[in-house]
C-alpha cells in the first residue's frame, strides 16, 4: 500500500469539507488562484466537483494496486 493514495485521498476529502462547510479562510485564500469568473457559490461547486474526482482516482489506484 502506497502512502501517496492515502494522502490523495485525504486531500480531496480535506477540499469537500471545506466546500461543503463554507470556509471562509479556506475560500479567500483560494479564490485568487481559482477561476475568476464564477461566485462563491460557483467555486463551491466547483471544487466539490474537483475533489469527488480526486477521491475517486485516488480509491482506484489504491484498490488496483
Amino acid at each position: 500500500m502506497d502512502p501517496l493514495y492515502i494522502i490523495i485521498i485525504v486531500f480531496g476529502v480535506f477540499v469537500l469539507i471545506a466546500s461543503y462547510k463554507n470556509w471562509d479562510w479556506f475560500f479567500k485564500r483560494v479564490n485568487p488562484f481559482g477561476i475568476p469568473l464564477l461566485q462563491r457559490k460557483g467555486l463551491r461547486v466547483y471544487y466539490a466537483i474537483s475533489s469527488l474526482v480526486i477521491i475517486g482516482i485516488g480509491v482506484y489506484f489504491w484498490v488496483t494496486k
